[in-house]
């Protein structure tokens, strides 16, 4: 059975057949070829994007692969098509035509590996992007690989057991199910981009979706009806498998996304539960130091009141308050805003007592004497002002420093401006540039996910953060 399908070629022009020389063995190695081949592209592109690496070095190695590539292919259309080099005059001839036929199936092979390239890098664009809902659409990448590698998997499969002969089969394979999986990505994306059901109140981007799916969709039809010369009698099939699909992408849509939505809202939750939990151990692990700095301190603004240095006294007086805050107020999950407020503003006074004696030092400090009932997690905006003075202050040269601070219509704007003096190599807090900052940023993405904007820009000399919190 198998000769008479592979084998007459070889009879035809008087060679010898043998199917595992000359079909399974050659299919087998290109299988090989090609897997390994993959294999180290993968080794080779995936530690990190293609446009981050060293194209001077990659090319050499991608040369090799190539290499491996074309001589897996040569072998395996030499030994497949033996018979067409069978009583060739010139063997140079025949071996230029093995490597033009290798050549031409590893084009083939580059013709869906570049593409593939090339979608790789837009989804590792796309789940590096940050945004508050990274964890779906990483989700949604992983769901939609296997989805992919499952249905050209049957495919395959289909192809192998000759299953697309059987029309229904190819039918509902081949032009039903593709646009039903592609919409239902399509509106899942639209759900996750704009927040559920946000999207219905958004016109124009509800309009632009269904547009797609149902551009599509029918583009599907239209390749139904070329490729099967379907006549007018599919036309009610067609109507009919277009409604069940446009009404069944969303409708599915609609339901995972909720589903895991609330799966993933429940992780970020525990994740931010369990973030105040270690804060909290850690602020009782450090209250017995701070309850003794705190009776010293009193004890150090009664003397200081005794030898009238008032500057002292008002010093070590802000700082109690300051304690006391640390003590009290910040083991707690929220404070009142106006306190945190007063927290910010005895932290300021203390810096100016270090700077007042400057002049070339301006600080310029906006803050409202009271503001809205609202609550706020405790020390949330201090590392902003306290980088700002940590890094935008020196006692030699000119420095600004800019703190702005509005509540509006439920919402905390905060703007820092100062300027940015390189610190010396012997500073041992050189090394410790940002750190706050980051701290900061991960608590705004669990306390506030979608409800909060950090603007950073740095430059040589001057550094601006503004923020905007939605407080309700």
């Amino acid at each position: 059975m198998l000769e008479d399908i592979y084998g007459n070629s070889f009879k035809r022009s008087g060679m010898p057949f043998n199917y595992i020389r000359n079909v399974g063995g050659p299919e087998t190695l290109m299988a090989i070829v090609l897997f390994t081949g993959h294999l180290l592209l993968n080794l080779l592109l995936t530690k990190r994007s293609l446009f981050q690496q060293n194209i001077v070095k990659l090319l050499p190695r991608l040369a090799l692969i190539f290499l491996l590539l074309l001589g897996g292919a040569f072998i395996v259309q030499y030994f497949e098509e033996q018979y067409l080099y069978h009583g060739s005059n010139s063997y140079r001839h025949s071996l230029t035509y093995a490597f033009a036929r290798g050549g031409k199936a590893i084009i083939h092979i580059l013709v869906v590996y570049v593409p593939y390239l090339l979608l790789r890098e837009l989804i590792i664009h796309y789940l590096e992007r940050e945004h508050g809902h990274r964890s779906f659409r990483i989700w949604c990448t992983n769901h939609l690989t296997a989805g992919a590698t499952a249905y050209f998997a049957i495919f395959f499969f289909a192809i192998f057991f000759e299953l697309l002969r059987i029309r229904a089969f190819m039918v509902v394979y081949c032009y039903a199910i593709p646009p039903l999986i592609l919409g239902f990505y399509v509106c899942l994306f639209a759900f996750s981009r704009h927040k559920g059901a946000q999207l219905f109140k958004q016109k124009q981007d509800l309009l632009r979706y269904l547009t797609q799916l149902q551009v599509l969709v029918l583009a599907f039809d239209l390749w139904y009806v070329i490729v099967m010369e379907a006549g007018r009698h599919f036309v009610p099939f067609l109507i009919i498998v277009t409604l069940i699909q446009l009404i069944a992408a969303p409708t599915m849509a609609w339901l995972v996304y909720n589903i895991q939505r609330s799966k993933i809202d429940m992780l970020q939750g525990l994740q931010a539960e369990l973030g105040q939990t270690q804060a909290s151990l850690q602020s009782l692990r450090a209250q017995i130091n701070p309850h003794f700095l705190f009776n010293a301190l009193n004890t150090i603004y009664g003397l200081a009141l005794q030898e009238g240095a008032s500057q002292t006294a008002e010093g070590a007086q802000k700082l109690g308050e300051m304690m006391r805050f640390m003590l009290h107020e910040n083991a707690q999950e929220k404070i009142p805003l106006q306190r945190e407020l007063d927290y910010l503003r005895n932290y300021i006074h203390l810096q100016l007592l270090r700077t007042q004696l400057a002049p070339s030092i301006r600080i310029d400090i906006q803050l409202p004497e009271e503001v809205p009932t609202a609550d706020i997690p405790p020390m949330l905006l201090i590392p902003f002002v306290e980088n700002a003075f940590k890094h935008g202050i020196s006692l030699e040269k000119p420095s600004f420093i800019r703190v702005t601070l509005t509540v509006h219509e439920g919402s905390l704007f905060l703007d820092v401006h100062n300027s940015i003096h390189q610190r010396s190599g012997e500073d041992t807090e050189r090394m410790n540039n940002g750190i706050g900052l980051v701290n900061v940023q991960k608590r705004l993405e669990l306390l506030y996910p979608d409800r909060h904007e950090l603007i950073i820009r740095a430059g040589v000399h001057e550094y601006f953060i503004h923020l905007t919190v939605q407080l309700n």
